[in-house]
């Protein structure tokens, strides 16, 4: 009796810690979603061919394939081994798929590219650049809990 409450408590508590990662991911996935439609978008429109260039190509199949692992991290969520290895993946290609926009970016604003305003670009760019923060707190806060467990 006592072993199945036990057994009960700690499949509510994977459940419970389950939750948060899902919307985190489905919150990146609709963001990522946007920013594919927005490129895609773009290159359908024939008064914008100024936004349409190699790098928004790159960028475009990468946004896909970051699409795809973060659905994989999702269905795949229970095996450890290979959600180590896809949220790897995912970071290592955030951090190429983040370069990348801000170079896509750089080269809009140089071709005066006034037509490539959209809304989707610019919660694109707030969303990298919360990301990005979180990251580099998150890093901050570790460096400084592994120098006081050191002391």
């Amino acid at each position: 009796m006592i072993k199945r409450k036990i057994k009960k408590g700690k499949k509510m508590k994977k459940i419970k810690d389950f939750r948060p990662n899902m919307i985190r991911m489905l919150i990146f996935g609709i963001v990522v979603s946007l920013m594919i439609k927005y490129l895609l978008d773009l290159e359908k429109n024939e008064d914008c061919k100024c936004a349409v260039t190699e790098t928004s190509k790159m960028l475009k199949n990468l946004l896909i394939a970051l699409l795809v692992l973060v659905v994989l991290n999702m269905m795949l969520s229970f095996n450890k081994t290979i959600l180590f290895v896809t949220l790897s993946l995912q970071i290592i290609l955030f951090v190429y798929v983040a370069y990348l926009y801000f170079v896509y970016e750089r080269e809009l604003k140089k071709a005066n590219c006034d037509c490539s305003d959209d809304i989707k670009k610019t919660l694109f760019k707030i969303y990298l650049y919360f990301r990005i923060i979180i990251v580099v707190l998150s890093l901050l806060l570790l460096s400084l809990f592994l120098d006081v467990s050191k002391k």
